[in-house]
């Protein structure tokens, strides 16, 4: 019989600073991976320790906080520019209204997002998980 050569370990742990738009070290006994500085030396930097998941969502938070912007009318000429200065991502024509956001991301998924609807333009900075419908419906509140 062959030996299983799985080894169990435990989520990460990982330093944050609450409204950092990063994480910090990855701490493995008691001290960063990286540089060999321990947990103390952060938390004295106004770092906690978190697990990795709780460090995740509060960065995500923070992000959000940070960069996700309502849509605002735009003119035409910038959604041109927007739409030719990389090739667009998740182009989409759904009943008369053009999508598209930037394939060059602010960070994490988030990235510009544009909408046309009758000779009007449309951009926001969203996360890539927001839909098509959700970002047309928002458009649609503030704008028609």
């Amino acid at each position: 019989m062959k030996e299983s050569n799985t080894v169990k370990s435990s989520p990460p742990l990982v330093m944050y600073k609450k409204g950092e738009q990063t994480l910090g070290p990855i701490i493995c006994n008691n001290a960063s991976v990286y540089s060999g500085k321990p947990v103390s030396f952060y938390e004295n930097e106004g770092y906690k320790l978190y697990s990795f998941n709780e460090a995740l969502a509060l960065l995500e938070k923070a992000q959000d906080s940070h960069y996700i912007k309502p849509f605002k009318e735009i003119s035409e000429d910038d959604y041109w520019y927007n739409y030719e200065v990389l090739p667009p991502e998740a182009w989409t024509f759904q009943k008369g209204i053009t999508f598209f956001r930037i394939s060059e991301y602010m960070t994490s998924n988030i990235t510009a997002h544009f909408i046309c609807h009758k000779n009007r333009y449309f951009s926001a900075m969203m996360r890539t998980t927001s839909t098509n419908k959700e970002n047309f419906d928002e458009v649609l509140k503030l704008h028609f």
